[in-house]
């Protein structure tokens, strides 16, 4: 860990990127292992089977009439016929509020005027289905349904051909099929683009295309040979298992089986059903120990990055002219600003409330045992402190106190325990010595939590704020600006003449970061798949076992 802050050349005024402390890379690692070939953007298996599909006609085209073309006006071709069809699933579907809609900011006519179902003719927006943050990686080399060929063109696999053949089977139904087919016939009506509403509503699928897509997704019958489509085939499983615990348990049962995604993600992590009954993980109990590790891990990093929000937020309010802001000075402040809201058997040494936690796990293995079998104590809950992180203040109040630090402080001692706890299980601990393995990871938060023990909350946090946030800051930073060489600053917070100041005052507050672990999406798309019936309430979707999802969870 840096001594001080390291200086670079002058840097644009701006501020770039985020993840300004680094952490994000871990979490990433560990929810594409999990969920390797999803990203957080997809979400319907007709955008995957309507892709196919027009990837599979500009084909046929080609090999039948291509000779007679040069390789650009093939290539512009093909582009044509990609855009056509998105255009047109984005115009049937815009006005459904369908989440993850690439495209959904275009304007089409509201008249029934002529128009070329070209991206130029729609130029408010520019994004594609095809992008790398929409569905291509997933269609790709994540799925597996197409291969990128030059150009920006591509070709399907065979079982992409699968796929197109089962969207083909339900177009050939409607009365725009020939105009839909021809990739060279690109104009048309508002009201000739209605006819095919149903062809490319994205709110289901047939089931030929349900078996189509699940043959790539999670296929059948024996594992997959491929090592991450393994992964995720045993992911899924994992999941399978954990909503049908939760839809047997009292929390399930209440509702006619249906919870919700966090319902499932608890139950991934614990193994126990809502109420602490366990549930088999035979098969998948290395796969079920990277969820474990990277629940933690998620609290680990909204801990560390909240209190990144912290210091620029002490920056931001800070107003003394004649106060000078040596890092050592801003720690202590930080670090004192736990006392005042940190209940009292807790105040005099870090080993308190390390004890206390110890104390509510019991004889439990871990503390996510422990909230599961006793919900009534949400101190020592994981999600519970996930959430309190995500709603607190970061404003300091007028005695100094700040229950953003508290909260942290209270989720780095429990990641602490908890990490301590799962380097007893040999899957847990593998994971946590080589996928975690950053300077800030929840190993060195345990020696961390070992070597401040006897020594006050207000020193333990100063520690981390000074090495943790505001140097590794500096250290992150700087690394990243002479790697890229592009001249763009990642500062959020400098050295200048009163000390530590914030790089550019004018730039809002930094958030902390907290990326999804991509559940919400593996649960839609077994939904659309027919593996799930799903339940809406409001915003919320919930979930149970249709038919073909009980047989699945036999199957391993």
């Amino acid at each position: 860990m840096l001594e001080g802050p390291i200086f670079t050349a002058p840097l644009n005024s701006g501020i770039s990127g985020d993840d300004p402390l680094g952490t994000a890379p871990v979490n990433e690692r560990l929810y594409n292992a999990v969920f390797p070939g999803i990203n957080n953007f997809v979400r319907y298996v007709r955008v995957y089977s309507a892709m196919c599909w027009v990837v599979y006609q500009v084909e046929k085209y080609l090999e039948s009439k291509g000779a007679k073309l040069t390789k650009a006006e093939a290539t512009q071709l093909a582009r044509n016929a990609y855009e056509k069809v998105q255009l047109v699933l984005i115009w049937v579907n815009k006005h459904k509020n369908y989440m993850n809609l690439a495209g959904s900011q275009r304007i089409f006519p509201q008249g029934n005027v002529k128009v070329e179902l070209v991206f130029d003719h729609f130029s408010n927006s520019t994004v594609s289905l095809f992008d790398a943050g929409t569905y291509g990686p997933s269609l790709t080399s994540g799925l597996g349904f197409l291969e990128r060929r030059s150009n920006g063109t591509f070709g399907c696999t065979e079982a992409g051909k699968g796929l197109a053949m089962a969207f083909d089977e339900h177009a050939h139904s409607f009365a725009k099929y020939k105009w839909l087919a021809d990739v060279t016939r690109l104009t048309t009506t508002r009201n000739e683009v209605f006819q095919l509403e149903e062809l490319f509503d994205l709110g289901g699928a047939t089931s030929a295309e349900q078996q189509a897509f699940l043959g790539k997704f999670f296929p059948a019958g024996a594992m997959p040979v491929e090592q991450f489509d393994r992964y995720r085939w045993f992911a899924i499983h994992l999941v399978l298992r954990a909503l049908d615990a939760a839809s047997k348990s009292t929390v399930g049962k209440a509702r006619n089986g249906f919870v919700d995604e966090q319902t499932v993600r608890i139950a991934m992590a614990t193994a126990r059903a809502p109420g602490g009954e366990p549930f088999s993980i035979k098969g998948v109990e290395t796969l079920q120990s990277w969820w474990m590790v990277l629940q933690l891990r998620q609290l680990h990093r909204l801990a560390i990055d909240t209190l990144f929000t912290v210091v620029e937020t002490w920056l931001a309010e800070e107003r003394d002219p004649d106060n000078n802001n040596s890092i050592n000075e801003i720690v202590e402040i930080i670090g004192r600003s736990c006392e005042p809201e940190l209940e009292n058997p807790f105040l005099a040494k870090v080993s308190k409330l390390h004890a206390h936690f110890r104390k509510i796990q019991g004889d439990e293995p871990t503390l996510y045992a422990a909230a599961s079998v006793h919900q009534e104590v949400k101190e020592a809950d994981a999600f519970g402190l996930i959430n309190d992180l995500l709603a607190c203040s970061y404003e300091f109040s007028e005695e100094g106190g700040n229950a953003a630090v508290v909260l942290a402080y209270k989720a780095l001692v429990f990641c602490a325990l908890e990490a301590s706890n799962l380097l007893g299980n040999p899957l847990c601990e593998r994971t946590l010595r080589t996928a975690d393995t950053d300077m800030t990871s929840m190993i060195a938060m345990t020696h961390a939590v070992k070597k401040f023990a006897e020594l006050s909350p207000a020193t333990f946090m100063g520690y981390i704020v000074k090495n943790w946030v505001i140097l590794r800051h500096f250290q992150i930073a700087s690394s990243r600006a002479q790697t890229t060489g592009d001249g763009k600053n990642r500062f959020r917070f400098v050295i200048g003449d009163r000390g530590l100041e914030r790089y550019s005052p004018a730039i809002g507050i930094n958030s902390p970061s907290f990326a999804q672990d991509k559940l919400e999406h593996i649960l839609f798309l077994c939904w659309q798949s027919g593996l799930l019936e799903e339940r809406q309430e409001g915003k919320e979707h919930w979930y149970r076992l249709s038919g073909a999802g009980r047989a699945r969870v036999k199957e391993l």
